[in-house]
């Protein structure tokens, strides 16, 4: 790997380390539709705080030498594409897929219309 690429790898580690340990709390706060799992106060909230704080730990240790921790990114990569793949199957076979087929065309529509 390029130490270019590495220290691109380092940085994103690092940004993502901090959103974990610190970001999700005020996220739940300023966007909480997109955070609770029902009303009133959530033991699940403070369960996920608890994983993210846990794993922005590890990957700002992982940072320091991306080559050496590969599994965890990898552990950290591959359920966010898991939960898209489940949320999208998901969106397939209930009434919220209106949101899901207006994004597969735009996306479809910008990808088909060359650009100038």
């Amino acid at each position: 790997m390029s130490d270019q690429r590495l220290s691109v790898l380092r940085t994103v580690l690092l940004v993502v380390g901090l959103i974990c340990l610190v970001g999700i709390y005020p996220l739940s706060r300023l966007w909480p539709s997109g955070w609770s799992w029902g009303p009133g106060p959530s033991h699940y909230l403070m369960m996920i705080l608890g994983i993210y704080a846990t794993l922005g730990v590890f990957l700002i240790i992982a940072s320091r030498n991306p080559l050496a921790h590969r599994s965890l990114i990898w552990f950290t990569v591959w359920p966010s594409r898991s939960r898209r793949c489940c949320s999208s199957t998901d969106r397939c076979f209930t009434r919220r897929s209106s949101h899901l087929w207006r994004t597969w065309s735009a996306h479809a529509a910008r990808h088909a219309c060359p650009r100038s």
